[in-house]
């Protein structure tokens, strides 16, 4: 990409922002501004949702596959309630190897505070369990055990999550972005890998999560990025 159109780019980026203001005038001139320039450079609608709409990738342990393991679905629909924010399943590489990824999409780098409330959760659920299981090795092989603690632990963080009233025109621009991102192809649901939990587990894992919180500090970590960003 040509030095001439990334300023283009930024350009029509600062002028949609002040298609925003409540002063009419500045708005329209603002928004005929934005037209001429994406014209003049070839923008299209779905660079213009790029601007709007950000994306971020977090590429997990799993093995990239079809299903999505159920306390996969639950750490996803987590992120995106406390954030305000879509994802979508992909492929991701690491140490050259396919893995499942997850994409989080949202406005105004709410995609990024997913993504990191994300790897914390992961981080944190992991430390529990195998905690849990240094008290319960007879478990670790047990058919369930594990997915029900993850389920579990997650339940329970669900539970506590302040959830975003988001906007219905944002949440069209992140739905918009995303068939954008797919090659303009309308997205497939997710399919849930069919697995048994253990109610034991379960409820130890809720057990575990009593005392977190992704709206707040915890463990000593810097967790000033999952406060959002302030009003």
């Amino acid at each position: 990409m040509s030095a001439d159109r990334d300023r283009a780019l930024e350009r029509i980026k600062k002028c949609l922002n002040l298609a925003k203001s409540s002063e009419a005038h500045e708005a329209a001139a603002a928004m005929r501004q934005a037209q001429k320039l994406m014209a003049a450079f070839a923008v299209s609608e779905e660079e213009v949702l790029g601007l709007e709409v950000s994306a971020t990738q977090v590429i997990t342990p799993e093995p990239h596959k079809k299903s999505l393991p159920l306390y996969m679905n639950v750490l996803m629909s987590v992120c995106c309630s406390a954030f305000d924010c879509d994802a979508l399943i992909e492929v991701g590489y690491k140490s050259g190897k396919a893995r499942m990824a997850i994409r989080y999409f949202g406005l105004n780098g709410k995609d990024q505070l997913a993504a990191y409330a994300h790897e914390v959760m992961w981080r944190q659920m992991m430390e529990a369990w195998n905690e849990y299981r240094r008290y319960r090795p007879e478990l670790f092989k047990e058919r369930g055990a594990r997915m029900g603690f993850w389920v579990g632990w997650l339940q329970e963080v669900r539970s506590k999550v302040h959830a975003f009233a988001g906007k219905e025109e944002e949440q069209a621009l992140r739905q918009r972005a995303m068939i954008a991102y797919n090659g303009g192809k309308e997205l497939d649901p997710a399919k849930d890998s069919p697995i048994s939990l253990d109610g034991r587990t379960a409820a130890a894992g809720r057990k575990a999560a009593e005392d977190f919180s992704i709206h707040r500090p915890m463990n000593g970590e810097t967790q000033r990025a999952l406060k959002g960003p302030e009003k």
